[in-house]
């Protein structure tokens, strides 16, 4: 009884710092890190918040899988709890049962548009941000479920796409390669920012969360690292600050998230698009399936990005993003 009240309160809390904070990266991470037996560090806080309303409000993967890849790493990455294979598992296990749970975690399918900021009016006054609501109600079962299945010694490492991901983790073992994490670190390397705070977070972003295909973990990477630099506040974010950003948004719809008098997050925003465009232009796509044309976590798709010799696109992505961050730090 006592566990099933505790995890009613952390979806209480989840929703309650949503609607305060307008961002559902920031709740995510805040309370189930908490809900891990984490206290978050404010940086590691600010470092999510370019993930609000699919990836700064492109419309892509919702804050609420990749703020709880955050908390997840945050207790299991590198810890010895896991290795890495399972790890990863988990991580893409979490992806995969939210996703069958809500047909889709991606913020443009909910909100009707690949671009969220360009539907914002429409958003608001068709009750859209209750959809998001429920995504993060589902979420925080799901990640509360799994934690628990693995304190139970679940490894995960009987469900079918385990070998591939455990073939995949092997070979960026081998080559000293994580798609996220090579960022990050890339990215300390050139600029002498102390990035380790988010290095053991950032690691279930690996092949598109746990090598399921979804959102790059390059861009990832990125996102984490150019919301540290940025330190947005959002822990005291309150319903008056809610209140004025929806009035704000009603009024002038799209230009919401680049209003840095209304919007906490809108500079932060401006720097989180242009990577995800650049990407996607150069890339054909900023999901790591449609980048590779591969599925990493299947015999084939692991077994052809060994054998052509796929990591080196990824290192390209991967330079690319490295390259734009430390040109938007410098600028």
């Amino acid at each position: 009884m006592r566990k099933e009240e505790t995890k009613k309160n952390i979806k209480k809390d989840v929703l309650l710092d949503y609607i305060k904070a307008t961002s559902c990266a920031f709740s995510m991470t805040l309370n189930l890190s908490k809900a891990l037996g984490i206290e978050p560090d404010p940086l590691l806080l600010s470092s999510v918040i370019g993930f609000s309303a699919g990836v700064s409000a492109m419309g892509d993967t919702c804050g609420t899988p990749n703020g709880g890849i955050v908390a997840l790493g945050g207790k299991y990455a590198d810890t010895g709890t896991l290795d890495s294979s399972r790890f990863y598992m988990v991580c893409s296990e979490y992806f995969r049962r939210l996703e069958k749970r809500l047909d889709t975690p991606d913020c443009g399918k909910v909100h009707g548009g690949k671009h969220l900021a360009n539907n914002f009016r429409r958003a608001i006054l068709t009750g859209k941000p209750l959809k998001c609501m429920e995504i993060l109600w589902h979420g925080t079962e799901v990640i509360t479920e799994l934690d628990q299945e693995t304190e139970n010694r679940n490894s995960f490492s009987d469900l079918p796409e385990y070998p591939y991901i455990d073939r995949m983790t092997r070979y960026f073992e081998q080559e000293a390669f994580h798609c996220s994490q090579t960022v990050i670190q890339n990215i300390a390397d050139k600029t002498g920012k102390d990035m380790g705070l988010i290095d053991s977070p950032s690691k279930g972003f690996a092949g598109g969360i746990g090598f399921n295909g979804t959102f790059c973990g390059a861009i990832s990477g990125g996102v984490l690292s150019l919301g540290l630099i940025a330190g947005v506040d959002l822990r005291s974010a309150g319903y008056y600050d809610a209140f004025k950003t929806i009035m704000v948004g009603l009024a002038i719809s799209d230009g919401i998230f680049s209003s840095e008098k209304h919007f906490p997050g809108a500079k932060l925003f401006g720097q989180c698009k242009k990577v995800y465009k650049l990407i996607e232009d150069k890339f054909g796509g900023v999901h790591c399936k449609d980048i590779l044309q591969l599925q990493l976590n299947t015999d084939e798709g692991s077994k052809e990005y060994i054998k052509t010799n796929k990591i080196e696109h990824c290192r390209k992505v991967v330079q690319t993003v490295t390259d734009t961050v430390i040109n938007i730090w410098e600028d």
